[in-house]
């Protein structure tokens, strides 16, 4: 098990349409379990694995302590509408308040190919949205308006902005007025 590199925003591979996963060999079960380990030292609700760049329909949702990983996930019903302030590891720093299902039910695999189906809600509704959602190339900032992804972009920007370590030079007007105070100065003397 490995923890693997988060993929942020604008990285073009989050808007990839993730692939079936059709294969449920040991190298993908260690893929999907390196993805929860990941979920879990970020702390995170959830996690898609196409937020660590690997191009498979899964996803890992981690709740009351347990990550549980989902593996071709697809929402067959919900009900109800819920508003809750959200995050994303893709977009560190930015939050907002988007509208999902209250509840839903879930078709899914396991890692090992059996299928399932389980029925969510609050919270855990929420993430599992959220995620399948970036299985799906759609991102969080999708779901909000104009002036909100603005704000949250800025946020992002100043959130993954590397502080430039070279003295930056003057501009030549800038040069200018810094000599023309230096001569000033020097001429009163």
């Amino acid at each position: 098990m490995n923890i693997l590199p988060i993929v942020h925003y604008p990285d073009p591979r989050l808007r990839l349409v993730a692939e079936e996963v059709t294969v449920f060999d040991e190298a993908f079960q260690e893929e999907a379990t390196s993805l929860a380990l990941t979920c879990q030292v970020y702390q995170a609700q959830g996690l898609a694995a196409t937020q660590v760049g690997i191009n498979k329909r899964v996803f890992v949702s981690i709740t009351e302590g347990s990550p549980e990983i989902y593996v071709n996930p697809k929402i067959v019903s919900t009900e109800g509408t819920q508003k809750m302030s959200e995050g994303c590891l893709s977009f560190p720093g930015a939050y907002a308040l988007v509208e999902r299902p209250e509840e839903l039910v879930l078709e899914f695999q396991t890692i090992e190919g059996e299928s399932r189906t389980v029925a969510m809600d609050g919270l855990e509704a929420v993430a599992a949205a959220h995620e399948i959602d970036h299985l799906n190339g759609v991102l969080f900032i999708d779901k909000v308006g104009k002036l909100m992804r603005g704000i949250m972009l800025k946020k992002l920007a100043k959130a993954t902005k590397v502080p430039n370590k070279k003295k930056s030079v003057p501009s030549k007007r800038a040069a200018a007025r810094v000599e023309r105070k230096r001569q000033k100065a020097h001429k009163t003397r």
